[in-house]
């Protein structure tokens, strides 16, 4: 008598690394859970589907798992073919394999000591998986949120909750990152570097400068701004910091390197569901002052907002995490305000 297809004993039967899965078994497991996985990948999802692609998938990720694994002991072949699922091509070329090939070995596996560890490390990383859905890492790789953050910092952002973006808020969106200062409803302009928020210029308190050597920064190797005008490779690039304050009482830091076209911008009125980002190096920024089809964020759709962030995790000067030697190490953990 064939066995059982209802999805729940088959989900169930992931769980046991040690028995087989048939030819016919194994595909309903790759239509009930691959495919579906595969086809939302391809999508252009809504923040909320991410998540629940998430849940999904760490739901389903010890399950698949060891329905591959028990399909290898159906063929009699290693289990450790199953690494090859982590790599493009090579995973649907295995998947197509193991739905073809007949079995060979007919009887059930001993659960052995590598098979316990595997199950234990991936259990381990279902809650990886899962915190995906909530919390995003992403790397700097523009100039325009310095001094806040710097080119080759990795940066944990969570993803939006129930409440919209806040002003101030440090947002990361399709297409870039910057700082949330205009809500729906408000009247943006910039006088002389000088943001006025409805009517009102936001109040800028001299600090100190920001000093840094001129030379290729971030991915594409983009070169400072200075204030102390045009300075060759090597030399020190200079602008000032300025802190800002929001009606709402909080500050932030910003840079400002001269006078530049992006000193001024007409007003504007930030549409319903709207959101107006700045960066905080203001004259090295492609923030919303810029449209979208000139290389900027334009006024930026808050559906488009995709996480928040909270802080850096990480931070290189070079152009791979792995050069260790590049790390900055006063950057590690380091929170974003």
């Amino acid at each position: 008598m064939a066995r059982s297809r209802n999805p729940f004993s088959v989900y169930l039967e992931g769980f046991d690394w040690s028995g087989r899965t048939g030819r016919g078994r194994f595909l309903f497991v790759v239509l009930v859970v691959a495919l579906p996985l595969a086809a939302l990948w391809q999508l252009d999802l809504t923040r909320g589907q991410i998540i629940w692609m998430h849940v999904w998938l760490a739901a389903m990720w010890i399950p698949f798992w060891g329905h591959v694994l028990r399909r290898l002991n159906d063929l009699g072949w290693p289990g450790g073919l199953a690494w090859f699922l982590l790599l493009p091509f090579l995973n649907a070329a295995l998947a197509a394999v193991l739905l073809l090939i007949r079995p060979q070995m007919r009887h059930r596996l001993s659960l052995s000591r590598w098979r316990s560890l595997g199950f234990g490390l991936a259990a381990a990383s279902v809650p990886v998986v899962f915190v995906g859905a909530f919390v995003d890492l992403n790397r700097i790789g523009g100039l325009g949120m310095k001094p806040v953050l710097l080119p080759g910092d990795v940066v944990l952002a969570t993803t939006p909750a129930r409440h919209p973006a806040r002003r101030g808020d440090i947002v990361f969106v399709e297409g870039g990152v910057g700082r949330v200062i205009g809500l729906a409803g408000d009247r943006i302009a910039v006088e002389d570097g000088i943001v006025i928020l409805n009517g009102v210029p936001l109040s800028q308190a001299d600090k100190e400068f920001f000093d840094e050597i001129m030379g290729p920064q971030g991915e594409d190797g983009d070169l400072p701004r200075c204030l102390n005008g045009a300075v060759g490779q090597g030399a020190l690039c200079r602008k000032r910091l300025l802190v800002e304050a929001l009606p709402e009482g909080s500050d932030h830091v910003v840079l400002n390197a001269g006078d530049t076209a992006l000193d001024r911008f007409a007003e504007v009125t930030v549409p319903e569901g709207h959101l107006f980002l700045f960066g905080d190096n203001r004259d090295n920024a492609a923030d919303s002052r810029i449209a979208r089809a000139a290389g900027g964020l334009g006024l930026v759709d808050e559906a488009t907002v995709l996480s928040r962030a909270r802080l850096v995790g990480l931070s290189a000067t070079g152009r791979s995490l792995w050069q260790v030697w590049t790390w900055r190490k006063d950057r590690i953990v380091e929170a974003v305000r």
